[in-house]
């Protein structure tokens, strides 16, 4: 059984996120912004956990041409945001996100919980 010293995070988007770029060729970036801080285990493994379900969502059903992943330490929450974007071919709409790895997932919504442990 893993500690939760051991459990994958927040600090281990970014390597989900080359790790994805890696295996599929198609350009993803990782960005964080706000002040990081300690996170109940739950929600550290739920942000990891949704942004590898929705990157896998991506590989299956989406042809992107860049994909974006985004975690915002917010005063009272955490935000985490996983977009394809599909650029449009030459004088067709203008692109944007496509979606975020599935219907309904909290990828592109706060995560309940994102608050420092302790405070509810």
């Amino acid at each position: 059984m893993l500690r939760d010293d051991d459990l994958p995070g927040p600090d281990r988007l970014a390597a989900l996120t080359a790790a994805f770029q890696a295996d599929t060729g198609v350009p993803a970036r990782f960005s964080s912004s706000g002040t990081s801080r300690e996170l109940a285990s739950s929600v550290r493994l739920a942000l990891y956990r949704v942004t590898q379900e929705a990157l896998t969502n991506v590989c299956k059903h989406a042809r992107p041409d860049r994909v974006e992943v985004r975690l915002d330490y917010l005063p009272d929450e955490v935000h985490l945001a996983v977009e394809d974007f599909e650029d449009p071919p030459a004088g067709g709409p203008p692109g944007g996100p496509r979606g975020s790895g599935g219907n309904g997932s909290p990828q592109d919504r706060g995560v309940p919980g994102g608050r420092p442990p302790g405070q509810h």
